[in-house]
C-alpha cells in the first residue's frame, strides 16, 4: 500500500561490514551515503575509471592457490597498467 502511495520501486542496498569505514566508502562510490552534501560529489574533485579486468578461467574453481594468486598478480598488472595511462 505504501508503494502506491509513492510510486516508487522499493529498493534496498546493502553493504558487508569488514571494518575499518570500508562500509562508508562503498556507499560514497555509489553516491548512497546520505551525510555527504552534494558538493562531496562536485565532478572537480572526484576521480574515477573505468578499469578493464581480466576474466578468471573457466576452471577458477579448481585452481590451486598458487594459481589464483597468479591470475590476481596479473590482473592488478592490467589493472595499474591502465590508471598509469590515463591522461
Amino acid at each position: 500500500m505504501a508503494l502506491q502511495k509513492l510510486k516508487s520501486p522499493l529498493h534496498v542496498v546493502h553493504a558487508n561490514f569488514i571494518g575499518g569505514g570500508f562500509k562508508r566508502h562503498r556507499f560514497r562510490e555509489t553516491q548512497l551515503w546520505l551525510y555527504d552534501k552534494p558538493a562531496y560529489y562536485n565532478v572537480d574533485h572526484m576521480l574515477s575509471f573505468d578499469i578493464r579486468t581480466l576474466q578468471p578461467p573457466a576452471n577458477w574453481l579448481h585452481l590451486n592457490t598458487r594459481h589464483r594468486v597468479q591470475f590476481h598478480l596479473e590482473n592488478i598488472g592490467t589493472q595499474l597498467q591502465q590508471v598509469s595511462l590515463s591522461p
